[in-house]
C-alpha cells in the first residue's frame, strides 16, 4: 500500500472518529442529557421563572438587551470546548460572536466584562442569565480583545462546576 494511501485511510478514520465524537456530543431531538450520563426522552418540566429578568430602564420597565453587540469566550477550565459550547448558547439569545472562542488563563469566577457603559447592562444580563456568580466590570484598555468585540466572557471554574452536577 502506498503512502498516499495510508495517509487517506488515516484521515478518512479520523474525519468518521469526528463525525461520530460530535453525533453524541449533543442530544437528539427529544432528548436530554442526565446527571447521571444517561438520556432522558421524557417532556422536560415546564420552566420555573428566574431572576434572569432583563435590565431595567430608568422608569422600573424591562429593557431589551441589545442584540447587535458582539461577544467572545474563553474558557479558563480544563474543561474541553467549554467556551464554544457556551458561545452557542448565547448565540441563541441572538447575540452575535465578534471573535472565535479560545483558551485564557485560569479564574476561579466567571468574568463578565464589557467595552463600554452602553454595553453595561448587556453584560449584566449575560451574567445573570447564564453565569450565576460572574463578576461583571469594564473591559481593561490594554486588552488583548479585537476591538469588534463589545462583550467578553472567561469562563471560569465556578461555571464548569455547576456542569459536572
Amino acid at each position: 500500500m502506498g503512502t498516499s494511501t495510508v495517509r487517506f485511510l488515516i484521515i478518512v478514520a479520523l474525519a468518521a472518529s469526528g463525525v461520530a465524537v460530535i453525533a453524541n456530543a449533543f442530544p437528539g431531538s427529544g432528548e436530554r442529557p442526565l446527571a447521571d450520563g444517561g438520556i432522558s426522552t421524557e417532556e422536560p418540566k415546564t420552566p420555573v421563572e428566574t431572576d434572569t429578568a432583563p435590565p431595567k430602564e430608568a422608569d422600573g420597565t424591562a429593557a431589551k438587551p441589545t442584540k447587535d453587540l458582539r461577544f467572545a469566550v474563553f474558557n479558563t477550565t480544563d474543561v474541553d470546548l467549554l467556551a464554544a459550547a457556551t458561545a452557542e448558547k448565547i448565540e441563541t439569545e441572538g447575540y452575535k460572536l465578534g471573535q472565535q472562542p479560545g483558551d485564557a488563563d485560569n479564574v476561579d469566577v466567571t468574568l463578565v466584562q464589557y467595552r463600554s457603559d452602553e454595553h453595561k447592562a448587556d453584560a449584566e444580563y449575560i451574567a445573570k442569565k447564564f453565569f450565576k456568580d460572574a463578576k461583571v466590570e469594564q473591559i481593561p484598555a490594554d486588552s488583548n480583545v479585537k476591538d469588534r468585540v463589545d462583550i467578553v466572557i472567561y469562563v471560569g471554574n465556578d461555571y464548569a462546576s455547576t456542569l459536572e452536577q
